[in-house]
Order: C-alpha cells, then sequence, then structure tokens
C-alpha cells in the first residue's frame, strides 16, 4: 500500500542519514538533530573512525543528495530538513557547490510549497553562506537580507541574529 511504502522509504532513509550524521560528526563538524530528538548512537569504531567517515561522505555525498530530492518529493520535510542542514556543513568544508546548492534548491522549493516559513529562512540562510564561500556577494547578501527579514516575522530572534552573522561575514 502507499502508507507501507511511504513507512519503509521513511525507515530507509532515516537509517542512511543515521550513518551520515555520524559520519559528520566523526569529522568534528556541527550536526544537527535528527527528527523528533532522536539522537542517533554514533560508531567510535576505530576502523571506521575519522578516516573512514570522510571516505564514507566522500562516496555518498553525491547518493545523499539525490535521496534528498526523493525524501522532499515524498513529503518528509522534517527529515529532508535535518539532511540539507547536516549535509551543508560537509559541503561547504569539502567544496561541493553543485550539491549544496541542488539540495538548498529543492529544500527552498518544498518548504516554499509547504508555507514552511521557518525553513525557507533557514535555507535562504544556507544559500546565503554558500554565496558568500563562492564570493558572490550581492547573491549572499540578498539571500541573508530574504532571511533575516523572514526570522524577523516570525518574530525568531535567534534566527535574526543568525542572518545577520551571515551578513556581517559577507562585508569582512
Amino acid at each position: 500500500t502507499p502508507a507501507t511504502r511511504r513507512a519503509a522509504l521513511e525507515r530507509t532513509l532515516q537509517t542512511y542519514f543515521t550513518r551520515a550524521h555520524a559520519a559528520v560528526c566523526q569529522l568534528r563538524l556541527r550536526p544537527p538533530e535528527l527528527p523528533n530528538g532522536a539522537a542517533p548512537a554514533i560508531p567510535r569504531d576505530p576502523v571506521d573512525g575519522l578516516a573512514g567517515s570522510y571516505k564514507w561522505l566522500a562516496a555518498e555525498h553525491t547518493g545523499l543528495a539525490v535521496s534528498l530530492e526523493q525524501v522532499w518529493r515524498e513529503g518528509l520535510g522534517r527529515l529532508g530538513q535535518a539532511l540539507t542542514s547536516l549535509l551543508a556543513d560537509f559541503f561547504e568544508v569539502y567544496v561541493c557547490w553543485d550539491e549544496w546548492e541542488q539540495t538548498h534548491e529543492v529544500a527552498l522549493r518544498a518548504a516554499g510549497l509547504a508555507g514552511d516559513r521557518h525553513a525557507e529562512a533557514s535555507l535562504l540562510r544556507g544559500l546565503g553562506d554558500l554565496r558568500r564561500c563562492q564570493d558572490r556577494l550581492p547573491e549572499a547578501v540578498a539571500h541573508f537580507t530574504r532571511s533575516n527579514a523572514i526570522f524577523r516575522e516570525l518574530e525568531d530572534v535567534p534566527g535574526e541574529a543568525d542572518s545577520l552573522t551571515g551578513l556581517a561575514r559577507t562585508y569582512r
């Protein structure tokens, strides 16, 4: 049934994304919490370790980006939001501009369709970071400004401050 298929897909993707979360933790990047506050068990296997986590993410980041598109198509937005944020740090550190842009643009469209203004503001913030890293400063400023306006509208003071921090970094 469609419900069974969706549940199986969600379980599969959750497992895949939990592994991505663990790998990012091994790399000591800033992983966000997974949906529903579930903190995954982070493997500390010395065979896996730092090098194994990097190799896994380097091999799987494209597949994760494609899976993320499927997540948004299937309406699993909470899981998609977590993965989009999670991968942004990896994409920044390892200069995966295309995947960073792809995941954020897909997520931004889905957030717009769902009317999720908070997700929209967060994703615009992420796109601002991408454009800043690419030295496309006018676009970065536009994304940070739009993000800040939405956070202000939502009365999300930490979000506003985060957008302003991104904007300030653009002018350094």
